[in-house]
């Protein structure tokens, strides 16, 4: 089994006044919250997880990644062929 390569989201750049939250809405439902700013910087990260050799990474809010009362977020990329587009 291959090692998993684990990045810390502070590694990763984020734009000037990003603002990103996560919080559960229901049993089933997790809200995204997140100004321009934050949605940019979290498309360029996830473009980087796609393209890297990243397996995983962590946000959360200690680091000032998410905002203070957020839910915790894990990334994870996996092998998978995934859904066909009818």
């Amino acid at each position: 089994m291959d090692p998993i390569s684990y990045t810390s989201s502070t590694e990763f750049d984020r734009e000037d006044h990003s603002y990103v939250l996560l919080r559960k809405l229901g049993p089933k439902t997790v809200e995204l919250q997140a100004n321009a700013a934050g949605l940019r910087s979290l498309a360029q990260q996830l473009l980087q997880i796609a393209n890297g050799e990243i397996d995983f990474v962590f946000y959360d809010t200690d680091s000032g990644d998410l905002e203070e009362g957020s839910l915790f977020l894990q990334i994870t990329k996996v092998q998978a062929e995934g859904r066909r587009n009818p």
